[in-house]
This record gives structure tokens, C-alpha cells and sequence, in this order.
């Protein structure tokens, strides 16, 4: 009778056995380590791996290591002194479920939010009294600017705003902004972020595909990478607004 033989059989290595081997994300070790690591994780019951054995696991762990490094910002790890370690991911500002109460008292709160930033900023800010398009006129060195504010929550990890066309038309030539006022929550705490566009932007957003532009509205989305949380806008195309996302000089 043919006795029948046992093959060991071969493991994959793959990124997330890779990330395993970090306790935390302050853990940090050089390649070798992980190395070392990975071939016991495969083989926990031998002392000594098979030469060939180790060099395809060695091999196959800097492989997906370097294949992992060129992705940037968005790697699972990341590499310093001569080290590696978990690279930690952002997650999406939470959203607040009711927290505005009706629609003159968001945009209200918004335009004051805007005009508490703009004095800290240097800038001498009133809101209009009538909406005619422009809720606030700022002026800093003699410079006069038109600022339009738009408030709203992070829904689904996600901003939405409208512009009316016809009104944005109407100010492609002035010294206007528009202001994207998003509420969050932030471990219980709520607060704001801030998205400012010169119309210049938006139309080159609009021309490349990341605004939706048409006879009636101009409407903006932007959403959040899942590990950098890094913003972007995006319709048929996504392009990045993380310059125009919370300045320090929202105006400037």
C-alpha cells in the first residue's frame, strides 16, 4: 500500500500579516525584524526554515514593503530612520444630526463664524442686512472684499454647497469669496471647518470635471481620503482642495 506523504504547504505573505507584526502604532522595526517575524508567524513549529523557504518569504516581504512605500501618503506603513511603523489613518469628521436649528439661524451662524475669523485676521467685517448675493463686506489695507458664506454639516463624512449661477456670474469679475462653512463633531465637541474659493478656482474646478456647473447652480461636493483626510472636490473628476481648507487668512 503507497503511504501517503504530508506536503507542507506553501503560505502567502501578505500586507496584513505584514501589519500584524506591530504591537501599536509607536512600534517601529527595521526591515530584518519583520523579517524574522514573519518567517515564524509561517512557520511557528520549526526552529529551523528551509534556506530556499525563507529567502521566497524574505523576498515576498520587501516586495510588498516597497510596493507599499511608493504609494506615499497613503501607505499602510511608514519609514523613518531606518525603521518602519503602522501608519496612523485619519477617519472623517463625524456629522451633527440636528444640530441647526432652521435654515436664517445655519446661515446667520455661519456669517458670524466667518466674520469672528475675519477679525482675528486683521480684517474690518460687517454682514449686509439685505442678501443680494454678498452676506459680507470685509476691507484690510484699503482692500475691499465681497464674501459669500455658505453653511452646512458634514453629512456622510461629506460637504455639499449651492451657488446660484446667475449670482455667480454676476461677481466673476469682483473681488468675491466663497465661503464653505461645515459643521462637526469632534469627540463631542462641535466645530467648524472652512472652505474658501476665489470664482477663478471654482470655474477651473468646474472646466476640469470636479464641480458641477450649469444654467441654474453651481454645486460643490467634497469628500475626504479615507486615510490621509486630506479634502477633495469631486463630480466626474476629483481634484484636490486641501490649499482652500481651513487658512489662516481665509480672504487671502
Amino acid at each position: 500500500m503507497e503511504e501517503n506523504i504530508d506536503m507542507p504547504i506553501e503560505q502567502d505573505v501578505t500586507i496584513e500579516l505584514i501589519l500584524s507584526v506591530f504591537k501599536n502604532y509607536s512600534d517601529s522595526k527595521r526591515m530584518k525584524e519583520i523579517k524574522d517575524i514573519i518567517v515564524s508567524l509561517i512557520h511557528p513549529d520549526e526552529l529551523i526554515v528551509d534556506s530556499e523557504e525563507r529567502s521566497r518569504i524574505e523576498n515576498k516581504v520587501v516586495e510588498l514593503i516597497s510596493i507599499d512605500k511608493r504609494r506615499g501618503d497613503e501607505s499602510e506603513l511608514k519609514y523613518s530612520n531606518g525603521k518602519y511603523s503602522k501608519r496612523k489613518k485619519r477617519s472623517d469628521p463625524k456629522p451633527i444630526v440636528d444640530l441647526l436649528p432652521s435654515v436664517e439661524y445655519t446661515g446667520t451662524a455661519g456669517e458670524c463664524a466667518v466674520i469672528s475669523e475675519l477679525l482675528f485676521s486683521g480684517y474690518n467685517a460687517n454682514r449686509m442686512m439685505v442678501d443680494e448675493g454678498v452676506d459680507i463686506i470685509a476691507v484690510k489695507d484699503n482692500i475691499y472684499y465681497y464674501v459669500q458664506v455658505k453653511t452646512t454639516t458634514i453629512k456622510d463624512g461629506r460637504v455639499y454647497a449651492q451657488i446660484k449661477t446667475d449670482r455667480f456670474n454676476q461677481f466673476m469679475s469682483a473681488q468675491i469669496r466663497y465661503i464653505i462653512v461645515a459643521r462637526y463633531d469632534d469627540h463631542g465637541i462641535s466645530r467648524n471647518m472652512f472652505f474658501s474659493f476665489t470664482p477663478q478656482q471654482i470655474d477651473q474646478a468646474a472646466y476640469e470635471g470636479c464641480i458641477k456647473k450649469n444654467e441654474n447652480t453651481v454645486s460643490i461636493k467634497i469628500k475626504f481620503n479615507d486615510k490621509t483626510g486630506k479634502p477633495y472636490l469631486y463630480d466626474n473628476n476629483e481634484c484636490s482642495c486641501a490649499w482652500n481648507w481651513n487658512k489662516k487668512d481665509l480672504l487671502g
